[in-house]
Order: C-alpha cells, then sequence, then structure tokens
C-alpha cells in the first residue's frame, strides 16, 4: 500500500488543528579536540492529544506530561532532542515514529519537564 496520500492527510490536519513547537538539538562542531556544542531550533507542527487519568497508573506518563503528535514535514525529531511547547522546554521520554510499512506518517511523543 502507498502511504502518500495518508501521510498528506495526517500532515494536513496537524497543521489544521495543531501548533508550532520548537526541536532544540545539541550539536558539535570545530575540531575534536576542542568542539564546540551549540544549541540548534527547528520549527515543527504539533498536536497535545493528552491522555485519561485512568490510563495513566498503568504506563509511563506522570502529572505534567506533555503527549502528542509531530507532523513528519520539517525536521525529524530525535530522542535526545528538547522541545519547546508555549515557552516551556521538554525531554522527550518516549519518540516513536508511526510507521506502517515504509512510510513514516508522524511522531508520537510523551515529553517532560
Amino acid at each position: 500500500m502507498n502511504y502518500d496520500r495518508v501521510q498528506r492527510h495526517a500532515n494536513k490536519l496537524i497543521a489544521t488543528y495543531g501548533k508550532p513547537a520548537t526541536l532544540i538539538r545539541l550539536e558539535q562542531s570545530g575540531p575534536a579536540y576542542n568542539p564546540t556544542t551549540t544549541e540548534v531550533e527547528y520549527t515543527v507542527q504539533m498536536v497535545e492529544t493528552g491522555y485519561e487519568i485512568a490510563n495513566r497508573a498503568d504506563t509511563l506518563i506522570q502529572t505534567g506530561d506533555r503527549v502528542g503528535i509531530i507532523s513528519t514535514t520539517g525536521e525529524a525529531p530525535a530522542l535526545a532532542d528538547k522541545i519547546e511547547i508555549g515557552g516551556t522546554r521538554y525531554g522527550f521520554v518516549k519518540l516513536e515514529p508511526l510507521t506502517p510499512g515504509a512510510a513514516t506518517l508522524a511522531y508520537t511523543f510523551v515529553a517532560r519537564k
């Protein structure tokens, strides 16, 4: 099955109902013996899906965590990245691609302060 159409539709829905967030990635440059680490920011589109209180006890989700979906348009997130939502910075606790077959449709995440 070709998932291109499904991926376009998912990205359109996230763009319509979601909001921008910022991925923060630490990147190193310069010589290996004295590298310089800088924060590089990438804007992504995401939607918060929230979580059910009843389901929280059986999962890794804690009070205050952010749960959502990141669009595949733009930079692909990595577990080591941080995400800034509404001016608050979070670290990824869980980050997984939603990948039926060979196409990545979106990225699901749980993020924590």
